[in-house]
């Protein structure tokens, strides 16, 4: 048998109810699911449009990236070019640098020297002028000395030719015999000796040397120079002295001078003891003068003067100045002393 169901009452209208209800509910639902679904739709398609502009951008900044990416690349490349020009231009600098040192040091040295070399010359100077002070002083005091010595000569010399013109006329030039007739038969002539003439010449002019060397008054001089004419040597040795003024007749005379009785005489003259200091410097002018010539180098060895002069120079003391001059340029000129020994004995 069929259970039979009882349906309450209001059962029906209950379920109509509930039918309605859920029609209803169910189309809003559906409602409500459209309007989200378009509004997801609508979510959806700004995403994308935001995804596209996305993309894009992206796009654009990998377009970019891979050109930085090549200018990385080239500034890369490009600084290690530059690295390297930079590496060789400091090691070029490097070796530049270390020659500059070099050549500063080698500067800095020759600097030093050449400081060192001016130090040692302004000390030399200041010697050589300390020395060159003295020299002045000692060439003062030398021509001092000859300015005396000059001085005296001048009245007495002139004097004394005149006398010995005099006496060579009056005693000796009268006793000279006439020469033998020549080829032709006629007699030489005689030149007369005039005494007022040669006077006048003698002491003022210089054709009194001339007449002196003319009528050979050397030999009869040299007469009177030894100690024994006590009068008439230091008179003699004067008038010798006046003749080596410069002048026309200084080389004639000298040759005049240039024999061996003239060496001879002076030889016996040097070798008297105590020999007065004013008889010596005069001789020693007459000495140096002669030394000049080549040929009396053997008659100063003859008569051993060049010995007896050394010895002088030897035991003078260096204050006669003038007297050591004279005797070292004359060992100098006969090549028996050094050239600087004439400065080192007018230093002292």
């Amino acid at each position: 048998m069929e259970r039979r169901v009882v349906k309450p009452p209001g059962q029906d209208m209950i379920v109509e109810r509930l039918k309605s209800l859920y029609g209803l509910a169910g189309s809003c639902s559906v409602e409500c699911e459209t309007a989200s679904q378009q509004k997801f739709a609508e979510e959806l398609q700004q995403r994308e449009w935001f995804l596209a502009e996305r993309e894009q951008l992206l796009f654009r900044h990998e377009t970019a990236l891979s050109k930085i990416k090549g200018v990385e690349e080239e500034v890369l490349t490009r600084f290690q070019i530059l690295k390297e020009q930079h590496n060789t231009e400091v090691g070029h600098l490097t070796e530049v640098l270390k020659e500059k040192n070099k050549e500063s040091k080698r500067m800095r040295s020759s600097f030093d020297a050449l400081r060192e070399l001016n130090d040692n010359l302004r000390k030399q100077l200041h010697e050589v002028s300390e020395e060159n002070r003295k020299m002045e002083i000692q060439a003062k005091r030398v021509q001092a000395r000859l300015d005396n010595l000059q001085t005296a000569l001048s009245g007495q010399v002139y004097e004394l030719l005149i006398v010995f013109m005099d006496w060579i006329s009056d005693h000796h030039l009268n006793k000279v015999e006439p020469e033998e007739p020549g080829v032709d038969g006629e007699k030489p002539s005689f030149k007369p000796f005039q005494k007022s003439d040669i006077q006048e010449k003698c002491v003022k002019t210089d054709e009194g040397k001339t007449l002196f060397l003319e009528y050979q008054a050397v030999p009869v001089i040299l007469k009177h120079l030894r100690i024994s004419s006590k009068g008439l040597l230091s008179n003699a040795i004067d008038s010798l002295l006046q003749m080596t003024v410069e002048s026309k007749s200084l080389q004639p005379f000298l040759e005049a001078c240039s024999n061996s009785l003239f060496f001879r005489t002076c030889s016996v003259l040097l070798r008297t003891p105590k020999l007065d200091l004013h008889i010596l410097e005069k001789l020693s002018i007459i000495l140096q003068k002669l030394s000049k010539i080549k040929s009396n180098k053997k008659l100063f060895e003859v008569f051993t003067i060049h010995l007896m002069l050394q010895e002088i120079q030897r035991t003078t003391h260096p204050e006669h100045a003038f007297l050591c001059i004279n005797l070292n340029s004359t060992l100098f000129n006969l090549g028996l002393t050094k050239c600087n020994s004439l400065t080192s004995s007018t230093s002292h």
